[in-house]
């Protein structure tokens, strides 16, 4: 049998859920919230200049945005948290591609409103060579677009799953980023991104080494 895709293995995630009925209602209206919002407007897009950020990492490092693009391109991912199966799936499929994006001369840096702590551990527990960044309050992935706030269903359904989602540095309501991938050229202009209300559907590694390879070919040309 072949490598399974990670559409693949966010499929079985779905179907080996345990959240009963009335939970995946609240999860279900969740999405229909997120996708009426304008989230997908808002977050930022295609063309759209990267603001900078400096965040420390799962050793304690600080990691900007800008200073990895002094060395080629970027592809940056929000997460949710290390709490999240279907954001360990994701990362762990990125780190399974981490060297054939190096080859073509890009880094990866994935973030959430997570510590440092709990990222290493999930790096550890996970085999992720992955820089980890700690985005807390989530000013990041507000600045980004990609934050929005958690309603009282939703934050008693995480609550009763035992997550406990952290509070936002700008309106001091627990928030949540929604999972989304960019990739960034030296200069900073943002030339591709994905993006999906419903956070069981990730970007595919091998997506994103497609849209790579197309524009560092057309950088090069």
């Amino acid at each position: 049998m072949g490598k399974q895709t990670l559409a693949q293995q966010l499929e079985e995630l779905v179907n080996s859920s345990l959240i009963n009925e009335q939970q995946l209602d609240v999860l279900l209206a969740g999405f229909r919230r997120l996708a009426g919002s304008g989230i997908l407007d808002s977050a930022l897009r295609e063309g759209a200049l990267a603001p900078d950020f400096s965040l420390l990492d799962q050793q304690g490092q600080a990691q900007s945005l800008h200073a990895h693009l002094e060395h080629g391109p970027l592809l940056l991912q929000f997460f949710r948290g290390d709490w999240c199966p279907f954001c360990q799936a994701q990362l762990r499929a990125l780190s399974a591609s981490r060297e054939e994006i190096s080859a073509l001369g890009a880094s990866i840096l994935c973030l959430s409103p997570e510590t440092p702590e709990k990222h290493a551990r999930m790096a550890a527990e996970h085999g992720l060579e992955l820089s980890l960044l700690s985005d807390p309050g989530g000013l990041t992935a507000h600045a980004w677009g990609v934050a929005y706030d958690l309603t009282a269903a939703e934050l008693e359904l995480y609550r009763d799953l035992g997550i406990e989602p952290t509070q936002s540095a700008q309106s001091s309501t627990e928030f949540l980023p929604v999972p989304a991938s960019y990739i960034i050229l030296p200069g900073a202009r943002i030339a591709w991104r994905f993006i999906d209300p419903d956070w069981r559907r990730r970007s595919e590694p091998a997506d994103m080494l497609s849209a790579l390879r197309e524009l560092t070919a057309g950088a090069q040309g």
